[in-house]
């Protein structure tokens, strides 16, 4: 099946299946005016002048000049799939940000999946619960067609969201075991759950490295200095915390 390029608010999109750009066209996403392209034509046309895309109304439309706006249709895409970073920074940033930087991580990836196939979910809830949509998400980036084309996933995505889903449910059962027990087990579910995420996250860099051209790693945003951010103040509060307690014993014990 034939990939496509097509351009929104002319901006570069794909490339996506052919099933899923006359998906896109049968719900109005795009229309006869959609400038598109894919291997073998020399140049962008408009869905109503290709043959198989067209609506049959090529008499009565005359295509807008494209004013010299048009990309290059044979640019490669440097654009990462998926949140590639380094499997180093996916484990220090969660370890610092006590956990909280899974949940970017799935957001990020969620959000990458609805603005490449223009699906209608909402990447933060979706994150937010990860527990209730982590086998969803592992299971579409482990079938995923664009990481399939260079690399394909081989990581064992069922069992590796299973477990990430089910040591936290575990962790308050701890606590029928004795304080120590329970801290054992909390330091346990969140040292193991983010080694969950490393063999996905190396299967997506994997198949980030075999493009040509190479894309560069997933830039730092807001959302993980936001993470950073938070580890520093939780920290800081625990670190402050322990420093009173010392005091408090110290005085007390004059």
């Amino acid at each position: 099946m034939r990939e496509w390029y097509y351009l929104d608010n002319e901006t570069k999109t794909g490339p996506v299946p052919e099933g899923l750009l006359r998906a896109k066209l049968a719900r109005g996403e795009l229309d006869q005016k959609t400038w598109v392209w894919t291997e073998g034509m020399p140049g962008w046309q408009p869905v109503a002048l290709v043959e198989g895309l067209s609506d049959g109304n090529v008499p009565e439309y005359t295509p807008p000049s494209p004013d010299g706006r048009l990309p290059d249709p044979a640019a490669r895409d440097a654009e990462t799939w998926f949140l590639h970073v380094s499997v180093a920074r996916l484990l220090v940033m969660t370890y610092l940000s006590f956990g909280i930087f899974q949940v970017y991580w799935c957001y990020r990836n969620w959000r990458y999946l609805q603005q490449r196939d223009g699906e209608r979910i909402s990447p933060f809830w979706r994150a937010y619960f990860g527990i209730f949509w982590m086998h969803d998400l592992l299971g579409r980036i482990r079938r995923d067609w664009k990481l399939a084309t260079t690399c394909p996933p081989t990581f064992p995505n069922s069992a590796l969201a299973t477990t990430w889903v089910v040591l936290p449910l575990l962790a308050p059962f701890g606590r029928l075991l004795g304080e120590t027990a329970s801290g054992v087990i909390v330091l346990a579910f969140a040292t193991i759950m983010p080694l969950c995420l490393v063999p996905v996250q190396v299967a997506i860099n994997r198949a980030n490295r075999a493009r040509e051209p190479r894309p560069r790693m997933s830039p730092w945003t807001w959302g993980q200095w936001a993470c950073l951010g938070y580890g520093v103040v939780v920290f800081g509060l625990m670190m402050a915390e322990a420093v009173l307690k010392v005091m408090a014993e110290r005085g007390g014990g004059r």
